[in-house]
């Protein structure tokens, strides 16, 4: 799912396996909610980067919650690289 959102998948597009989508997760995206939560985190973060012959950690990460009525909406994201954040955002919650 994580490579599906990095590559600029809409949320919407992602369903579960059967479910028709163009991309597919097995248990679809309501089902990576633990039971009783209401959002879920996938991150990474063993990735490395080179740059100026040192080799950095890379982490990025985004959080992913769900509406009343189920629908799922991103909430954070982030990115950084060695000790610097490139970005930290909080995403507000859309309105429906």
């Amino acid at each position: 799912m994580l490579a599906n959102l990095a590559q600029g998948v809409p949320l919407h597009e992602i369903t579960g396996i059967g479910g028709g989508g163009k991309h597919e997760v097995r248990g679809g995206l309501h089902s990576c909610i633990d039971f009783g939560k209401k959002y879920f985190s996938l991150s990474f973060t063993e990735a490395s980067i080179y740059f100026d012959n040192q080799s950095l950690q890379m982490y990025y990460g985004i959080s992913i919650s769900s509406t009343s009525s189920a629908v799922p909406y991103i909430t954070r994201e982030w990115l950084r690289i060695g000790q610097r954040d490139f970005f930290r955002a909080p995403i507000p919650a859309p309105v429906y």
